[in-house]
């Protein structure tokens, strides 16, 4: 079992980081719930109106960074 910290990332801005973090038996599991992250955040974004160009989840262990998911939103005016 590790521990895995997930650091939320908006617009390119510096990370904020997870002090906490969540024992989980490897890195698929860690994976899953940095997609169930930037999925459930995204849907309060909008919800609430605060729309962000990009959102990212920084996977680390102890030994630092090992995955980063990000969920990139763009709305063009075609006309």
């Amino acid at each position: 079992m590790t521990r895995f910290f997930f650091d939320l990332k908006f617009d390119g801005e510096s990370p904020s980081t997870d002090e906490e973090g969540i024992v989980m038996p490897g890195l698929d599991e860690a994976r899953m719930e940095a997609t169930r992250s930037l999925t459930d955040l995204s849907k309060e974004m909008v919800l609430s109106g605060k729309l962000t160009n990009s959102l990212a989840v920084i996977i680390r262990d102890d030994s630092g960074p090992v995955l980063q998911a990000t969920l990139n939103f763009e709305m063009k005016r075609l006309n």
